[in-house]
């Protein structure tokens, strides 16, 4: 018996050194406040980031042409059992279409979301304010509702999702295969409570206040039980941050202004209808695009020069078919609305204008009133401007002024050189430990958030100050797309580069 409760200690004590190991040296609490709505900026440029980097980069190309391939809901047993075909490469020509047009869409609604949160603050009460606010629920649904469905891909591939998830027989309004979380998952919630709190994330009656809470339960069980974060694959981590940073956005604009009920439809032809519709127009050419003399097998996008072939391609297939560019599509479907919203705030400028009542649900405005509770003290909401930003361009129009050079250590020095000076095809690799200990040396704050992210805070010694957040990779390793990624947001953010750092 004693031996029994000497082991049940132990697993204890060694529990609590592994919690400890998870943490940073240098890590300390988020402030508490309306920063969530200044850092979503942050999330924005990121994907522009992304997106350049699909364009640029074969291996990232690569990355996330090899997701969308086997993340196919096709792949996944229908209500009967039966499977389709197996992975055939005739799919792979409709992967990378997917990569490209998903990437640039997801950037044009985060784009737009940042100029209606610009709008909003510039607005205080007027018939503006209200046109932001619908606009706002409305790319706010659109966005949870895709973080969502990505998830979903990726648990449904998952070793342990992939026997919950299902093919429906019924297909979506665009045609695309639809998904859903089988009904007898409350077991799970003994066994594998890691799994139900997946699954629970999965459904589609989920709202984003329930998800904030099955976010809450994930990280719990993560603080209590580090090794369950462990038996997550890479992607089911990204994913998991990426419907977390598009909750916690919605929950933190929620607790500040009352935002239209997510499920109540606005009349008239907005962003989000427009969108979808060019959304849908642009799907239904992924059928006959052919890019199998550059992608099949995939692997094959890492050879000099193919990549960039499939990538023009493609552009040269959207320009027959639609008359334009994919990115300029996007683009020219955001401007009209922005430019629609100022000339009524420049028309609520010049008259008098009473708010009308703005009806909410139940359920939001119940949660409105805690958070109210919660930040009626708080500062008010201070939200950069975004006069300069782009629709869907290179992250590269973005670089700051060259800043001056950091005299650091040997350890920080070669963290530093591998990472920004050496050409992508010849990097090593960098343990996270060694990044993260370099970004200490500098002075930065290390905060770890929700699933595989974390907020990395500038000294007052950094000219920038801007908050720079990234995904850990699972394996505590960086290596190719991992590297690629942090290059190009230190880039973009600080405007570090070779010459930034000097040893001592």
């Amino acid at each position: 018996m004693r031996q029994l409760y000497l082991l049940q200690s132990l697993n204890i004590v060694i529990e609590d050194i592994l919690d400890v190991r998870q943490k940073p040296e240098n890590s300390r609490k988020p402030p508490k406040g309306p920063s969530d709505i200044v850092e979503v900026l942050d999330t924005k440029s990121s994907l522009d980031d992304h997106v350049d980097l699909l364009n640029t980069e074969p291996i990232v190309l690569a990355h996330d042409v090899n997701f969308w391939f086997f993340s196919r809901p096709e792949l996944i047993p229908d209500e009967r059992g039966r499977a389709l075909p197996a992975r055939t490469d005739r799919h792979i020509s409709a992967t990378v279409f997917d990569a490209v047009h998903f990437g640039v869409k997801t950037v044009a609604v985060w784009d737009y979301t940042f100029r209606l949160v610009n709008l909003l603050h510039e607005s205080p009460r007027n018939s503006t304010r209200v046109l932001v606010l619908y606009e706002l629920s409305t790319v706010c649904r659109m966005e949870y509702s895709r973080a969502q469905a990505t998830f979903r891909r990726a648990v449904s591939v998952g070793l342990g999702g992939s026997r919950w998830i299902q093919r429906m027989s019924t297909t979506k309004k665009d045609g695309s295969v639809r998904t859903s979380v089988k009904q007898n998952i409350d077991v799970l919630l003994r066994t594998d409570p890691q799994l139900y709190y997946m699954l629970q994330l999965c459904q589609d009656r989920t709202t984003h206040t329930q998800a904030a809470l099955w976010i809450q339960k994930l990280e719990d069980l993560h603080r209590a039980h580090p090794l369950e974060k462990d038996k997550l694959a890479q992607h089911e981590l990204d994913t998991l941050s990426d419907l977390a940073v598009a909750v916690t956005f919605i929950q933190s604009l929620s607790s500040l202004v009352k935002l239209p009920s997510m499920g109540q439809k606005r009349q008239g032809q907005g962003f989000g209808a427009e969108c979808s519709l060019l959304a849908d127009r642009i799907s239904q050419l992924r059928a006959g695009i052919d890019l199998g003399d550059f992608a099949i097998p995939i692997d094959n996008l890492l050879q000099p020069g193919r990549a960039a072939s499939a990538l023009t391609k493609l552009s040269e297939y959207f320009i027959e078919k639609l008359g334009a560019d994919i990115n300029s599509l996007y683009k020219d479907l955001v401007k009209p609305h922005v430019a629609k919203m100022q000339q009524q705030q420049i028309r609520d400028s010049q008259t008098d204008y009473v708010t009308p009542y703005i009806p909410i649900s139940p359920e939001t405005s119940t949660e409105q009133k805690k958070d109210k509770r919660k930040t009626a003290t708080g500062p008010p909401i201070e939200v950069p401007s975004l006069e300069s930003t782009d629709t869907v361009g290179t992250s590269s129009e973005h670089l700051v002024a060259k800043p001056d050079a950091f005299e650091v250590k040997y350890d920080t020095f070669a963290v530093f050189s591998l990472l920004l000076s050496r050409p992508s095809a010849t990097r090593g690799s960098i343990s996270w430990h060694a990044f993260t200990s370099a970004m200490a040396d500098l002075g930065f704050s290390i905060i770890p958030k929700f699933g595989s992210i974390y907020t990395f805070v500038p000294p007052h010694s950094v000219a920038v100050q801007k908050r720079l957040t990234l995904h850990r990779p699972r394996q505590s390793n960086l290596e190719q797309f991992h590297l690629l990624s942090y290059s190009r947001r230190l880039k973009t953010v600080y405007g570090w580069g070779s010459s930034t750092f000097v040893r001592l």
